[in-house]
């Protein structure tokens, strides 16, 4: 006996050509697979990437960089930092002068305190940069030039200072004190000259150096600020 099939069985639907479902989920698959390829697999290396086109932390990862590298070599020239955004270029080489103008009034404002608080400072950074020419400290004056003389004064041996202990006696292979001829080149008015250098030796107190400045007639100068310099520095004694 054959039973009847009723019309709303599935026996009696047309068959589809395409599943949704399946489309659906091929879909999300291949998504899911190409984002996993793209940002653990094979990632995109990026270069020739302009500031403006960074992220916030890689820009400020930037920014960073050529702070340090400004810190290390000191080039303001190499320590600009592009622009975030492209610039037309009618306005690129305003703001280039632009940079120009206020970085020349920052490194001026610089060397004016610079100055300020060390007058010396030009004489010690010139000296330490090896082929550039040093300022000169003493006044340039525009006339004939004067003739050199040299003079020779007669200064008496200062006695060496009292100490607890007896003198040793003296070395005969020991130089005695010689005057020293000095034959200055040209000086302007107000340069000192060298005209007898002596020495003599204190167990007590070694390394003292004992400056005396006098007129030409012999009259001392109090007061007077004596410079030292030696290779791996320089000293300045002021008057007390």
């Amino acid at each position: 006996m054959n039973a009847q099939i009723p019309r709303d069985s599935r026996y009696y639907r047309p068959r589809r050509a395409l599943s949704w479902g399946a489309l659906i989920f091929g879909i999300l698959a291949g998504l899911a697979g190409g984002l996993y390829w793209a940002w653990q697999v094979a990632p995109v290396e990026e270069t020739d990437t302009a500031p403006w086109q960074l992220n916030a932390q890689s820009r400020a990862n930037y920014v960073v960089a050529i702070m340090v590298n400004y810190g290390y070599d000191s080039g303001p020239w190499r320590g600009r930092i592009a622009p975030a955004r492209p610039a037309p270029a009618g306005r690129s080489g305003a703001v280039r002068r632009r940079h120009r103008v206020r970085l020349g009034a920052l490194r001026l404002r610089r060397q004016r305190q610079r100055r300020a608080r060390d007058p010396h400072h030009d004489d010690v950074l010139s000296q330490s940069r090896p082929g550039r020419m040093r300022r000169p400290t003493i006044p340039l004056f525009v006339g004939p030039t004067p003739t050199p003389q040299s003079t020779v004064f007669e200064i008496p041996t200062l006695p060496p200072p009292p100490t607890k202990t007896a003198t040793p006696p003296p070395d005969p292979n020991e130089q005695g004190s010689t005057p020293v001829r000095v034959v200055p080149t040209v000086a302007p008015q107000g340069a000192f000259d060298i005209v007898r250098l002596e020495r003599f030796c204190d167990a007590d107190t070694p390394g003292i150096i004992v400056v005396q400045v006098q007129e030409r007639d012999g009259t001392p100068l109090p007061g007077q600020r004596v410079r030292a310099s030696w290779r791996d520095g320089r000293a300045y004694s002021s008057p007390a």
